[in-house]
């Protein structure tokens, strides 16, 4: 999707579903990209308009996904939960918060889906430029070692009120950023500080076939609880 870009699944009574590259998780009969690239300028959106639950918004692809742009899939104002928004590559960069929430309703989820990711606080690990065309990159480290900022994770939580589940799956990453293997891992190397408004949050970290390195406190000062749940070979 390239500068200007507008996918609208909109409901009255319901978000609709907008598959980009692929299913969930790329398990539908729907054919797979190898690549996908949603810019900084586009917006696709899933939500329900008056009252009904939030829809689906998948951006799938096989190899690499590069994902800058809008993406909501929200609750009702009259009523309805959130909806369920995917983010998945092997080698993946989000640089913008989702928003599956609901001001009526139970939160939606966003889930984070690549084979090796490191929680950092640098709110990107590359410099995105927006030309209309398809993009340009001034730093490819993320092929290394993908990163995700800090900020990006926390603003859905704490802004928009959305689950956020990060699962790591077997593949091509490896348990030491940069080296090479066959497992999985999450790496938390920043501190990630939750302000949870919103029953009913969970965030949720998941190592499919490797490991969870948190190095960092997390951490929630909002008035509602917040449930956590790691699920790896080692934690």
């Amino acid at each position: 999707l390239l500068d200007g870009a507008v996918v609208n699944a909109d409901g009255t009574e319901g978000g609709g579903q907008v598959l980009i590259g692929g299913a969930q998780q790329g398990l539908g009969p729907e054919p797979n990209a190898s690549d996908v690239y949603v810019d900084i300028n586009a917006t696709v959106g899933a939500s329900s308009t008056v009252d009904g639950d939030g829809g689906e918004i998948i951006v799938f692809a096989a190899e690499t996904a590069r994902v800058h742009g809008d993406l909501t899939a929200t609750g009702g104002p009259e009523g309805g939960d959130g909806g369920f928004i995917e983010t998945s590559a092997s080698l993946l960069s989000v640089t913008s918060t989702p928003n599956a929430g609901s001001t009526h309703g139970a939160p939606g989820e966003w889930l984070i889906d690549p084979d090796l990711i490191v929680v950092s606080g640098n709110s990107t690990s590359e410099v995105v430029v927006s030309t209309g065309t398809f993009p340009t990159y001034e730093t490819d480290s993320f092929a290394i070692a993908p990163t995700i900022g800090d900020q990006v994770i926390e603003d859905a939580v704490n802004v928009n009120g959305t689950s956020v589940r990060v699962l790591a799956v077997a593949g091509s990453g490896s348990a030491s950023p940069g080296t090479g293997g066959t497992t999985s891992a999450i790496f938390i190397d920043t501190q990630l500080d939750f302000n949870a408004t919103v029953p009913g949050l969970t965030v949720f970290f998941e190592s499919q076939d490797g490991d969870i390195f948190v190095n960092q406190p997390i951490i929630n000062t909002g008035t509602q609880a917040l449930n956590y749940q790691f699920d790896a070979s080692t934690v």
